[in-house]
């Protein structure tokens, strides 16, 4: 991404990230510095981002008709499941960015600043926010908004998700990438970042009601994940997967680990260090039981974490770029047999559930495809945006049911590089290579 494509990235809560969100994202540029949240601060002044909904104007246009042919196709296509209601056409370049919220959709397009949330009822500009030149990066819960902007004054603000207005705002002294920022939302609607500072990285509660530090302790590693295990408990450690399948990362010697900490005081209520070294990955979650990938040049090995600490490694695989998922409690992975297939097994025990071939030709699935960015649907179904159609797959058997999308015979036309799909099942957003559209209604399979 250029310097000048200021998009925000959004991390999701426990909560979002059942929800549906497709996301094509690159990390946006600043430094990293010493960090300090001072006891409180203006609200007004620190939060002033804020774009109130006048001064705003929504990326998509109502219809159908479409003026652009290429839309046109695309919500004849999604008229099979649901009805369009609103789209808009581009000329690749991956112009539009849209993620989906519980009922809202939150939309931002390339060399714009402005980010913007959509009510879910029309598609209009709610209220919206300007990112800082360095970028932001954010998290949601179902009724509150965070915004963590970077560059020399880094700043968290909590909004209200209606409209935007500021509940509070704790401004940082220091800079931070926002790959090296991670963030979880706390049952008091607060929020535990963890974030680079003066002789490493820092994680800190903020509480839900003002913003003020609850506590401050070391994070066990560089670019930490935060993960909610429970209401008390928040599992700080592991890298994202793109991370930990970075070369360089994965031939450290060094046994990484991941931390349970108590969300009252942030003391470590115990650790788990990894049997080999290599690289750590939280690949999802079952109830309060974790399940981690640990990789290193030979091997991928899946392991369960429970919230005791108890750890049993379940498989192994050779280690390759395989992509992982963990949903209703099965965790599929993208693997070769030597053929590429999709595989369900049991998240707690590594039993194989099912086996599904991908076809090689022409392409499944589009370049830089992420599974585990598939929206997740009621009774156990996951989204997969496919070069020729919408999957729905059936989690527990491997079943699926296919929703054609338009071809012309320039195969990248038409591909979704991000499906949005609200909490709620009420809207679907498919957005591909020359235009995207939002439909009322979703697949079923």
């Amino acid at each position: 991404m250029n310097e000048g494509d200021r998009q925000p990235q959004p991390r999701l809560s426990r909560t979002g990230q059942a929800w549906a969100v497709g996301l094509a994202l690159a990390m946006l540029a600043a430094g990293a510095g010493l960090l300090f949240w001072p006891r409180s601060s203006p609200t007004n002044e620190c939060a002033n981002s804020l774009v109130v909904r006048d001064q705003l104007r929504s990326p998509f246009q109502p219809g159908p008709p479409f003026t652009d042919p290429k839309v046109g196709r695309l919500a004849e296509a999604l008229n099979a499941f649901g009805t369009p209601i609103a789209g808009v056409g581009y000329d690749y370049d991956r112009w539009l960015n849209l993620v989906a919220l519980q009922h809202d959709l939150v939309a931002w397009t390339k060399r714009n600043s402005t980010w913007t949330l959509l009510d879910g009822t029309d598609l209009q500009p709610r209220w919206g926010a300007q990112a800082p030149k360095a970028g932001m990066t954010w998290d949601a819960s179902t009724n509150r908004f965070f915004e963590v902007g970077l560059g020399k004054h880094t700043r968290v603000v909590a909004r209200q998700m209606t409209n935007g207005k500021a509940i509070w705002c704790t401004p940082i002294s220091g800079r931070a990438k926002s790959i090296q920022v991670a963030t979880a939302v706390t049952p008091d609607n607060g929020l535990v970042i963890a974030a680079p500072s003066e002789g490493g990285y820092q994680i800190r509660r903020l509480s839900g009601r003002d913003g003020k530090s609850l506590w401050r302790v070391p994070a066990p590693d560089a670019l930490p994940r935060l993960t909610s295990l429970s209401d008390d408990l928040l599992l700080a450690g592991g890298m994202s997967f793109g991370e930990a399948f970075d070369a360089g990362n994965q031939a450290q010697a060094a046994h990484p680990s991941v931390r349970a900490i108590k969300l009252a005081d942030g003391a470590t209520a115990w650790q788990w260090p990894s049997p080999h070294p290599g690289t750590l990955t939280v690949v999802g979650l079952v109830g309060d039981t974790a399940i981690l990938a640990s990789i290193n040049p030979k091997q991928i090995r899946y392991y369960r974490l429970d919230a005791q600490g108890n750890a049993k490694m379940l498989f192994a695989l050779p280690s390759q770029d395989v992509q992982a998922t963990v949903r209703s409690g099965v965790l599929i992975t993208r693997e070769h047999l030597p053929v590429e297939h999709l595989v369900g097994r049991d998240a707690l025990s590594g039993k194989l559930l099912w086996q599904r071939p991908i076809p090689r030709q022409p392409q499944y699935f589009p370049y830089g495809y992420d599974l585990a960015g598939a929206p997740s649907m009621a009774g156990g179904k996951l989204l997969l945006g496919t070069t020729e159609a919408l999957v729905v797959l059936d989690i527990s058997t491997g079943q699926s049911k296919r929703f054609a999308l338009p071809t012309d015979g320039i195969n990248t036309t038409f591909w979704p590089y991000q499906l949005a799909f609200t909490g709620d099942g009420r809207l679907t957003g498919v957005v591909t290579n020359t235009g995207a559209v939002v439909v009322k209604g979703h697949p079923v399979g």
